[in-house]
């Protein structure tokens, strides 16, 4: 919708803007009748009334309680997200703590785990692990929520959190390892047919999901400080996690039909058999491909980025819809085309030749990325990625304009109707999340 404002100019901006602004859906149908609730395959997203008061009331009624009339009860990451869209720091930081304190037991449980399992094996006796197993993957929960919180708000005190959750698993991770359960004890409703200890953990994917975390907390860091020793780590990371089949998936997936390990007859033998062999897969080779790629333009290289657009692309039309309408844009495609805008705007402000033809045009292609990542969602239900890149978006247009002033270009108006659009709505930006436009 903001694409057809922008195709057809200011003519039709305002119409394109009263479409827009509308309540976010509802979680569930409102009815005190007693009917049976349908839900129609769309995120929570809360009341309006609870948008309106995210930053009073971070933890709503209807995500303690209403939703459960819908199938609930909803995750964790589902009130996180809900901050993310909608919310502040202070507001996540607050419903994460919230999430925190509900599952801290989880934490204390996974601290007497460790104890239990260094005193059984300091003893010699056998631990009985099958209890601690499947905390692992529970552990990774709260961390990959703070560092949400911490990518979109730049929080680092969330990514700070993170850290102090990923020790609490290394510790019981390290303690396990010492003293591996027998192949019996691994709990059949996490891993199916493993033969070992070792074997439960690879196709728990546990060991990917904590190393993608630590990756996770690296980008952040490089991202925030540039600086060379982050940048390093980040590489040395990504490296670390490198495989043959995640070196070369790039070149097959989708290549022979509609999924992801549709791999051809002519992929190498290694992509075969992790797309036959392990059952997250998919998951971690879109995480990885996501992190190479957000790491090389860290250092000013966009030779993958692309590619990585184009499988989140394949894989949005193969879900039919029904997986974006439930889940909502998948935020790390924001977040990679952001990335590709900064990179540009920091290519610009290096340049030898400050005031340049080159600084204009990277600086003309920047902003009209940032228009297009504007385009991909509606900022209803949105804000803060609205906010965010809409803000960007101006502040780099008039940098561009007093630099096309001094160095003597002729105005380019092309994106003039998206500023336009942008400066309309992001007075009104809190009124339209909540539902009051």
């Amino acid at each position: 919708m903001v694409g057809r404002s922008l195709q057809y100019g200011f003519a039709l901006l305002l119409h394109a803007a009263l479409l827009m602004i509308a309540a976010p859906a509802r979680a569930q149908d409102d009815d005190s009748s007693g009917s049976i609730c349908v839900t129609a395959l769309l995120r929570w997203n809360g009341m309006p009334e609870e948008v309106r008061s995210i930053r009073t009331n971070p933890v709503p009624e209807s995500y303690r309680n209403g939703a459960q009339n819908c199938g609930g009860p909803l995750l964790a990451s589902d009130l996180i997200d809900w901050h993310r869209r909608f919310g502040t720091e202070a507001s996540a930081r607050a419903a994460f703590e919230f999430v925190e304190h509900r599952d801290r037991r989880m934490r204390v449980g996974a601290k007497l785990a460790v104890d239990t399992i260094g005193a059984a094996s300091r003893s010699g006796a056998t631990a009985d692990l099958s209890a601690h197993f499947y905390r692992l993957g529970d552990l990774l929960g709260p961390p990959a929520l703070a560092m949400t919180i911490a990518e979109t708000f730049d929080a680092r005190s969330s990514r700070d959190k993170a850290v102090e959750w990923l020790a609490v698993f290394d510790a019981l991770r390290a303690r396990i390892g010492q003293a591996p359960p027998r192949s019996e004890d691994i709990p059949p409703f996490l891993v199916h047919e493993a033969s070992s200890f070792e074997e439960g953990l690879k196709q728990s994917g546990i060991d990917e999901d904590a190393a993608a975390l630590r990756t996770r907390i690296a980008l952040f860091d490089a991202s925030q400080s540039l600086a060379a020793a982050d940048r390093q780590r980040l590489d040395s990371l990504i490296e670390r996690q490198t495989t043959p089949a995640l070196g070369s998936i790039m070149r097959f997936a989708f290549e022979a039909g509609g999924d992801f390990c549709d791999v051809p007859d002519y992929a190498e033998d290694a992509v075969k058999r992790a797309c036959d062999d392990e059952p997250h897969f998919e998951r971690h080779a879109m995480t990885f491909l996501f992190q190479k790629a957000m790491a090389k333009l860290l250092r000013y290289d966009d030779g993958l980025a692309d590619g990585v657009l184009r499988l989140y692309e394949r894989s949005g039309k193969d879900s039919g819809g029904w997986q974006a309408r439930l889940t909502g844009l998948d935020h790390r495609v924001v977040m990679l085309r952001s990335a590709r805008a900064e990179m540009l705007l920091r290519k610009a402000s290096t340049a030898k030749r400050p005031g340049g033809s080159q600084n204009i045009y990277d600086m003309q292609y920047a902003l009209g990325q940032l228009v297009e990542v504007a385009r991909l969602f509606s900022p209803a239900d949105d804000p803060v990625s609205f906010r965010k890149i809409a803000t960007r978006a101006l502040v780099v247009h008039a940098e561009l304009a007093t630099l096309r002033r001094q160095s003597g270009d002729a105005a380019d108006t092309r994106l003039d109707p998206a500023m336009s659009y942008f400066r309309l709505v992001l007075p009104r930006l809190d009124e339209i999340a909540g539902g009051q436009l």
